[in-house]
């Protein structure tokens, strides 16, 4: 589902850029509405999910869901446990430098209640907690701050939309709006991305949870070779990135060419055809 939320913005973003430009105006306008009708069915479906995974992840990996969460202190069965919305923790102190907190918001989103047991860090020993908890804390943050964003984007595009459908403009939506929609583009890309860094980072120390720690899991490689292949590979893979954001921008910048014309439609024969036709 985040896949295919992050295309259809990417059709979005790019099919509001045309719009901008004025240019195959009515194309386009198809092919955004297209791209907004399927993130109405996507984007509530991931938070869904997301939601379901998320509330999973304290019972399944609790020292991760507490990272995530930055909850250091396992409150009791009475008492609300607060949900830090901004804070720095800090591991060597076992607490957080700063926060600005909900009270009882941890519990009422992992229990649905506004009080309800919510284990903390303090539980596990340091080495058994993840580490670079201010990372887990706040790339989980961005992404769901872009994932609700764009969700409030085809929400609003989709009102919009609904009360300009009678317009004689044909860009359907205002500049502004548009503009939001190239925004976009990347945001898919990056919220994706800070998942999987939730999810590889929050999971350390183990490469199977409780079970199996990542060093006992690893191959033993030297440094300079494992060094090595993390430049060779971050090389590649950047030359990729630049090679498909130039040949990409160029087919954009171009454009398609609506007025070519289609090739002839020639009907392929079977061999038992070509016999009869002999016969």
């Amino acid at each position: 589902l985040a896949c295919l939320a992050t295309s259809l913005f990417v059709v979005g973003g790019i099919s509001a850029w045309y719009i901008l430009h004025k240019r195959h105006t009515l194309l386009f306008r198809k092919s955004l509405g297209m791209a907004l009708v399927g993130l109405l069915l996507v984007t509530p479906l991931q938070i869904l999910i997301g939601d379901i995974a998320g509330l999973q992840l304290f019972h399944t990996q609790p020292a991760k869901a507490a990272a995530i969460e930055a909850h250091w202190d396992t409150n009791p069965d009475t008492e609300g446990a607060e949900w830090n919305i901004i804070a720095w923790p800090d591991k060597t102190r076992q607490n957080n430098t700063w926060a600005l907190s909900i009270p009882h918001g941890l519990s009422l989103i992992v229990n649905h209640s506004m009080v309800g047991k919510v284990v903390g860090l303090k539980d596990f020993v340091p080495a058994d907690q993840p580490p670079a908890i201010p990372l887990i804390f706040y790339t989980f943050r961005v992404m769901i701050g872009l994932g609700f964003a764009m969700t409030g984007l085809a929400l609003v595009s989709a009102i919009v939309w609904w009360r300009r459908r009678k317009t004689t403009d044909e860009s359907i939506l205002p500049v502004w709006l548009l503009k939001c929609w190239v925004v976009a583009i990347p945001m898919g890309y990056i919220a994706t991305e800070c998942g999987w860094v939730v999810r590889e980072v929050g999971r350390q120390p183990w490469a199977v949870y409780g079970l199996l720690r990542t060093e006992k899991a690893v191959s033993h490689m030297p440094a300079p070779a494992v060094a090595t292949s993390l430049l060779l590979f971050v090389a590649i893979y950047t030359l990729l990135l630049v090679l498909f954001l130039l040949f990409a921008g160029r087919i954009i910048i171009k454009g398609p060419d609506i007025n070519q014309q289609l090739p002839m439609y020639t009907p392929i024969r079977s061999n038992n055809t070509l016999l009869q036709d002999k016969d």
